[in-house]
């Protein structure tokens, strides 16, 4: 090491070239725009290291090879004279391979948090994003991706440079610009949910993505029409809807437009639902329209719309250049034609006047079923008393169900003891079938497992699910470290950790889902309360009455219902005037510390609170 000072000399670019020595051989060219845009911003703030040529005059650059392929580009392009005055600081060529290698080793990327706080200090100082972008060769939408990065909190910044967090991390956290709010969901997670995709499921829990069904069949001109407010993932093409109410609203508004029009061919009833209410169908009958001659008109234009398809038909299999234009051509014939087959069929004036019309949100469109009788209106019998309306759909229980499955299997899975007791029955009533009385079960025993949904986010990231996946991670870490030998691996655990692993297993086959018309005996609702019993399951932990969850599925006068009878006098009139959507939100929060269960969830220990 020496403390001489190093010589800096100016050399005309058009007189350096790379040397053979220059240590780095791969991506030279990688970042060659952002590196011209700060050469010319700035200048060449570092010098050339380099030695003679065999040539006379010339020079071989020994390190700073990006820096003279940028300073040549900008040269071809005409934005500096190729006589340029480079800074070079000459080195002894008996060092060059030394100097290059030890030049490339000393040399470190700037950490990203580093940068991204750099543009924010610049965008402060009235430094356009435009100007940010030319200056450093880059697009304008990596400014702003940089620029919003630097606005998440800064204790959080603080782990990213630690190494405790990534950066896919931090853009998961930018759907959100409340630091407070970052920062808690941050340390609410356990290990095995800090991952992206689970924050931004957790920060967008509350909002509707734009490639909703919901949304497409309002559409977003409509939604920003009435005033909504959008958000947009910089680091995706997500684009996410924040008032989820207005969609609702504006999704109801829709179908029910519909609903006057159909209103005014005379119908006996409209029902109208934001979502297809299978129950609702099933309770009815369906009467068909009554066929109708066509006119002589609709009858002349419909043998022409046929001889026209019959002609392209034809010309598919000779024109094999023009098959858009065909196939615009015939989607239009079909369509000609299906509105004059309509045509064939209609419903009579008393059909009208006695049956009714169900105008739902069904599967991303709109539903119209004409001509719905309730079954017992077909036949002669003696009308019975009206049935009951069920408070909750089939749909509904069945989703209560499978959070009360999933609460199941965590209880269980806490249970050693009582899973081994009841695994080993199981296996001793397969065992001596002939010596036992036929009972239902809760388990698959041929290791298969419920079928629940792993794309639904209100139950993946249940605290049931969380604790459960907890436990899989757990268990397949230690696992997995001897897979092709899993029996040495399985026998070799402690008795009480195989004990552990047993009920763990054994709880995922675990079902007490009530899936929509399949028929449960009352012996199988007396297994299911029994186990509850046993696993001293309390639902009041692992479920809560939301709308997402609950309230959104529901009559309107259930909610009302629902309220009265936990609130009492407390019980607020004016919710009567909410809308559905507002409601659901209402009752919600009025429910929030109630410890209220629906009744599918409720044991037979179970008191609703009283009223204050």
């Amino acid at each position: 090491m020496t403390n001489q000072e190093p010589t800096i000399v100016s050399i005309p670019l058009n007189h350096l070239t790379v040397a053979p020595e220059n240590a780095r051989k791969t991506h030279v060219n990688a970042r060659l725009d952002e590196l011209k845009a700060s050469i010319k911003a700035y200048g060449l703030l570092q010098a050339l290291l380099i030695r003679p040529s065999d040539k006379k005059g010339k020079f071989l650059v020994v390190d700073g090879q990006r820096r003279l392929l940028a300073l040549k580009a900008l040269a071809k392009e005409k934005n500096i004279k190729s006589t340029f005055p480079v800074k070079c600081e000459q080195i002894n060529p008996d060092i060059a391979h030394e100097l290059s290698l030890s030049a490339n080793i000393q040399a470190q990327a700037m950490h990203p948090a580093d940068q991204f706080e750099a543009f924010l200090a610049m965008s402060q100082n009235n430094i356009s994003i435009g100007d940010i972008a030319a200056r450093f060769g880059i697009s304008e939408k990596i400014v702003k991706q940089r620029l919003k990065l630097a606005k998440i909190s800064p204790n959080l910044i603080a782990l990213y440079r630690e190494g405790e967090m990534s950066l896919e991390h931090l853009m998961a956290l930018t759907l959100t610009d409340d630091h407070e709010k970052q920062e808690s969901l941050w340390s609410s997670l356990g290990h095995w949910q800090k991952n992206p995709r689970q924050i931004k499921a957790m920060l967008t829990e509350q909002k509707v993505k734009a490639t909703d069904h919901r949304v497409q069949f309002i559409t977003l001109e409509a939604y920003e029409r009435a005033g909504g407010h959008m958000e947009r993932d910089l680091f995706s093409e997500d684009v996410y809807l924040t008032n989820v109410s207005l969609v609702e609203e504006l999704l109801r508004q829709k179908i029910e437009d519909t609903a006057k029009i159909i209103q005014a061919e005379g119908w006996a009833f409209v029902e109208v639902s934001t979502s297809y209410d299978f129950e609702f169908v099933y309770d009815h009958e369906r009467i068909h329209p009554e066929p109708v001659e066509l006119s002589i008109e609709d009858t002349k234009k419909l043998d022409a719309i046929e001889e026209e398809l019959d002609a392209l038909r034809a010309l598919y299999n000779d024109d094999a250049n023009n098959q858009d234009d065909l196939d615009e051509k015939w989607d239009s014939l079909q369509a000609e034609q299906e509105v004059i087959e309509a045509k064939k069929q209609a419903y009579t004036a008393e059909q009208i006047s006695n049956a009714g019309v169900y105008v739902s949100y069904h599967n991303g469109e709109l539903s119209v079923i004409r001509g719905l009788v309730k079954k017992a209106d077909l036949t002669n019998e003696v009308k019975k008393e009206p049935k009951k309306k069920k408070e909750i759909s089939e749909r509904l229980l069945e989703q209560l169900t499978t959070h009360q499955t999933i609460a199941l299997q965590d209880r269980l899975s806490l249970s050693p003891e009582i899973a081994f007791d009841l695994l080993l029955t199981e296996m001793v009533k397969a065992t001596f079938p002939d010596h036992m009385k036929y009972e239902n079960s809760c388990f698959h025993i041929n290791f298969g497992t419920p079928n629940i949904p792993r794309d639904d986010e209100k139950l993946t990231t249940c605290f049931g699910a969380a604790n459960r996946q907890k436990a899989f991670q757990s268990w397949e870490n230690m696992l997995k470290a001897d897979h092709e030998n899993l029996y040495n691996n399985v026998s070799a655990l402690k008795a009480e950790q195989k004990m552990q692993l047993l009920a763990f297993c054994f709880a995922g086959t675990l079902d007490t889902i009530k899936h929509p018309k399949a028929y449960a005996t009352k012996d199988q609702q007396n297994k299911i309360q029994e186990l509850i019993t046993l696993l001293d399951l309390d639902m009041r932990e692992y479920w809560k009455p939301t709308a997402s969850l609950y309230f959104n599925h529901i009559s309107k006068d259930n909610i009302l219902k629902i309220i009265k009878e936990v609130k009492g006098k407390d019980f607020n009139e004016a919710l009567k005037k909410l809308k559905k959507s507002e409601l659901a939100l209402a009752a919600e929060k009025q429910l929030e510390n109630s410890n209220w269960l629906p009744k599918p969830l409720q044991t037979k220990t179970d008191e609703p609170d009283p009223p204050l």
